[in-house]
């Protein structure tokens, strides 16, 4: 998932247009191309990479799951490793656009932690040996407390009605509701809400959850995937929304108007894993920046970057103490196994919901 404070961590940007130019240009052996969401690593995990192997980072980065998938099916992307959500690899892996992962050839990755890929194995098999893990996470709710409560003063602050209940939305209009532009995602909590379950096949589940967001589709202020800003400015009382967009406002920023919470009916835990592209033109270095990402201590960088776990179970005792206690950051197992991981929708439901989701929020 992706946060956007890169004006604050110091991170440097690189034009789409001058990376573009970079990836296509004849390879060389000293290079990997990398694809990740934006702002989802420190610059300090690329110098280091680079420090200790002599390979040059060319990164790019994204910043809806779409375009990474697009991306990596349209063929010589150029790029050796990218970062992807569970249900792009499972697609991917259809398309026969992923490379098989050789588990002997990352001595960290023997520090992962199985039984939490196990969840994620069993609704996506296929991924089995093609990915390693990069971070994980949940969604929910960010709320502005005292705006909210300001105009609900019973409002249920441990549950997804506060959003899909359309009384709750209208009367929270005004202060600013937000969703993130997941619209798979979405849809899943969505049935959650509803009582059906997230991984239903159902058409008519599917149905139901778009006539709940879209009686509350009038009332959201923007559908977009950063929600980073929109807090720190307040101009958000409601966000359905990622951890790493809204902890390290809390956290980071002493901002204790604001809570972000995993609704009581459950909610999706998400997994971003590194893949390999079948047509990677430096797997060799692939497999050298994949088990760089896998050490203990640069996992737990990334978890002090990003707010949000890690599978490599080492890190956790190298992270920031404040984070590992913290259970926004480091959820208990209890809660977590009350949560779901939601399944891959076939291309031809994402084509459907994608396009009942653009008509309802652009009319297109």
């Amino acid at each position: 998932m992706i946060r956007y404070n890169a004006w604050k961590k110091g991170l440097a940007r690189v034009t789409g247009a001058a990376i573009a130019l970079a990836l296509c240009a004849p390879g060389h052996a000293d290079e990997i191309g990398y694809l990740n969401w934006s702002d989802y690593t420190p610059e300090d995990v690329l110098t280091e990479f680079e420090g200790q192997h002599g390979i040059s980072v060319i990164h790019d980065s994204y910043n809806e799951s779409d375009d990474a998938e697009a991306m990596l099916q349209a063929g010589n992307s150029g790029y050796d490793v990218a970062v992807v959500a569970m249900a792009v690899v499972d697609r991917l892996r259809a398309s026969d656009f992923l490379a098989r992962i050789d588990d002997n050839r990352l001595p960290n990755a023997d520090g992962v932690d199985s039984k939490l890929m196990e969840r994620f194995y069993e609704q996506h098999p296929t991924a089995r040996g093609y990915i390693q893990p990069f971070l994980w996470g949940y969604s929910g709710l960010a709320v502005d407390r005292a705006a909210v409560e300001a105009r609900i003063p019973d409002a249920p602050l441990d549950s997804w009605a506060l959003l899909f209940d359309p009384e709750y939305a209208a009367r929270l209009a005004d202060c600013g509701i937000y969703i993130i532009n997941s619209p798979d995602e979405v849809v899943s909590t969505a049935m959650v809400y509803l009582g059906r379950s997230p991984n239903s096949q159902d058409p008519q589940d599917i149905d139901d959850a778009f006539e709940a967001i879209a009686a509350i589709a009038p009332y959201v202020q923007d559908i977009e995937s950063a929600h980073y800003d929109v807090l720190m400015a307040g101009e958000a009382c409601l966000a359905l929304t990622w951890n790493t967009e809204v902890v390290s406002v809390i956290m980071e920023e002493e901002r204790p108007e604001l809570a972000f919470f995993a609704p009581k009916e459950g909610t999706n835990f998400w997994l971003d894993a590194m893949v390999i592209p079948s047509d990677a033109p430096h797997p060799d270095n692939a497999y050298a920046f994949i088990d760089h990402v896998l050490d203990p201590e640069i996992s737990a960088m990334l978890v002090d970057w990003n707010y949000t776990p890690s599978a490599v179970t080492a890190a956790q005792a190298l992270m920031d103490p404040s984070m590992a206690s913290d259970p926004m950051v480091i959820p208990p197992d209890e809660q977590l196994d009350s949560w779901f991981v939601a399944r891959s929708f076939t291309p031809d439901e994402k084509a459907d919901i994608h396009r009942k989701w653009w008509r309802l929020f652009l009319g297109i």
